[in-house]
């Protein structure tokens, strides 16, 4: 199979390290360098990138319901929504065991991005026979540029409001009935989902010249970038005044027991 990155966020392209330019990515096809990589199946939907629940497959229904396609209209949808988000809690069990979560969403990843180079698991890899699960703690408005600047620079998974474990297979139970998506395409799902790797199930059509740090830079990115990039400002400069406060109301304080 060959990649033409003709979607809305072309995540495997840019996983593969594919040129969004169509002509180049045609003479990498040419190549023909073929290789026998892993996919993913939920609730018996295949998906190359990612699947998951809760609030990337909440955005993903607004993405669609939403009828323009884009990365400003997908941008609009996060900011709009993310504040009134209510996080889940989820049972997930896989071979070590049945572990409970309170999340904002539990992403289970093939490949390491959504798109637009946004690393929901920077480790993951296709090739490896297992998939990556991402577990997003429930976070603070103050924290959202912080999660937000680490999608986009490949060190999410140090934020320690995230949990990553891998396996073979996981099955997740919620309370009700909801929103699933598998590689942005959204879908109602019942309670229970089961999630599973095929190993070396698919030939790929892969870029014999790209390398790891090969990085194509996009307009959701960005714009992200920029927008959080200001408010973690902001946020910092909040902290150093709440400091300030602290010290001054200390000082008061200490006067007042002399």
């Amino acid at each position: 199979m060959g990649i033409l990155p003709c979607g809305s966020g072309n995540g495997l392209a840019r996983h593969l390290n594919l040129p969004m330019n169509l002509k180049k990515c045609i003479d990498i096809l040419n190549y023909c360098d073929i290789k026998k990589l892993d996919y993913g199946i939920i609730n018996e939907h295949p998906f190359f990138c990612t699947c998951g629940m809760g609030f990337d497959a909440f955005i993903s229904m607004k993405f669609a319901e939403a009828g323009k396609r884009g990365p400003i209209t997908y941008m609009q949808k996060v900011l709009e929504e993310g504040l009134r988000y209510e996080p889940e809690t989820y049972v997930i069990e896989d071979e070590d065991g049945t572990h409970s979560y309170k999340a904002f969403l539990v992403s289970v990843a093939n490949a390491s991005q959504y798109g637009n180079n946004a690393y929901i698991a920077p480790q993951a890899s296709m090739s490896d026979g297992l998939l990556d699960v991402i577990i997003m703690e429930p976070f603070d408005l103050i924290d959202a540029p912080q999660v937000a600047i680490e999608l986009f620079n490949k060190t999410l998974d140090k934020n320690l409001k995230i949990k990553t474990f891998r396996s073979k297979h996981i099955h997740i139970h919620r309370k009700s009935e909801g929103i699933i998506h598998y590689d942005g395409d959204p879908i109602t799902s019942s309670a229970d989902v089961d999630i599973s790797i095929v190993p070396k199930g698919i030939n790929i059509i892969v870029n014999p010249k790209g390398g790891k740090d090969c990085r194509q830079p996009n307009m959701l990115q960005t714009a992200f970038s920029e927008i959080f990039y200001n408010f973690d400002l902001m946020r910092q400069d909040l902290t150093k005044q709440s400091r300030k406060v602290q010290a001054i109301n200390k000082n008061l304080l200490r006067k007042l027991n002399i």
